[in-house]
């Protein structure tokens, strides 16, 4: 288990949380005054395997007073401070506050300040890891991918991921289609979409077995069926270049509203010069009769905006 305290809920606790959720690393978060926190802290150095501790300097003389330890003033924090301020311009704050930014509770360490003046620093007590992070979201995100996230994975073995990219639906009918996965206790999923184009993860528990990750695999690719166009975390542009490689076909585009958005995708991955000819962007009517020689009866019985013209327009610039 690993706990989470703070004064209030900001940024910077939502995304410690969110990264230990997405990693299904069980986790408590308790919300309170400095009282509150020094008894669940002290609590928690019995039951729990990290304890993160986000907010301001104080909470460093919080772990000291709450655990009898000393305070040092630590060098190395203010040598990270002094290089941040000459890097980003801005005067060394005055002694009584470098007194509060560099002390710590001893035999912890200081990391290396990136983005704020206050560092965050690491002990073990009892065993169990203490992470006292600033309120600054940059920094904490910082510290959370490069030790922390380390240091947790150590404690809990990485779980199995599966991603899948699905394109055509809008997410609420993709979370609608795995929503009987949901119940499962051994898995967790998470979907986000931009412009109907889905990436579906699954995150299996260190208890799930092969054999429900392969049943839940054929469940997936039987429901999405051609909406599903990777099992892998590539995307939608990239997937037609590799394919256009090996059957050794070249694409021509014609668009109209997208206005030339289809192109600039294709363009983003490297090699595609061997596959891509051209690509129209026939904004107006006239340009798609003229250009494409799409019938203007068309238009006048379907509308511009219609399957009939866009239909018209591929057979035009094929």
């Amino acid at each position: 288990m690993i706990t989470l305290l703070c004064n209030e809920y900001t940024e910077s606790v939502a995304f410690v949380k969110g990264v230990l959720d997405d990693n299904l690393i069980p986790c408590t978060l308790t919300i309170g005054d400095d009282q509150t926190i020094s008894t669940h802290l002290s609590n928690a150095v019995k039951s729990s395997r990290a304890v993160v501790l986000c907010g301001n300097y104080s909470y460093k003389n919080l772990v000291a007073s709450t655990f009898g330890l000393a305070m040092n003033y630590d060098k190395f924090a203010e040598k990270n401070v002094e290089k941040l301020c000459t890097l980003t311009k801005q005067p060394m704050p005055p002694q009584y506050l470098l007194d509060s930014l560099c002390s710590l509770p001893e035999t912890f360490v200081h990391y290396t300040c990136n983005f704020c003046t206050q560092s965050a620093c690491f002990g073990e007590i009892s065993k169990t890891g203490i992470f006292v992070l600033p309120n600054n979201l940059y920094e904490v995100k910082f510290v959370a991918d490069t030790y922390f996230l380390p240091f947790v994975k150590k404690i809990y073995p990485q779980t199995l991921k599966l991603t899948y990219k699905i394109f055509g639906l809008q997410n609420k009918e993709v979370v609608k289609a795995v929503a009987d996965l949901a119940t499962l206790k051994l898995v967790v999923l998470k979907c986000t979409t931009v412009n109907l184009d889905s990436k579906l993860t699954l995150t299996f528990t260190n208890s799930a077995t092969r054999q429900l990750v392969d049943q839940v695999n054929k469940q997936i690719v039987t429901k999405f069926g051609s909406y599903m166009y990777s099992s892998k975390d590539e995307s939608l542009q990239q997937v037609v270049v590799q394919h256009l490689k090996q059957v050794q076909k070249r694409i021509a585009v014609a668009e109209s509203l997208t206005g030339g958005q289809v192109c600039a995708k294709l363009v983003e991955v490297p090699g595609v010069s061997s596959v891509l000819y051209e690509g129209l962007v026939t904004y107006s009517i006239a340009s798609k009769c003229n250009r494409l020689g799409v019938s203007p009866h068309l238009v006048d019985t379907y509308g511009v905006v219609s399957r009939e013209v866009a239909e018209s327009m591929a057979k035009g610039i094929k």
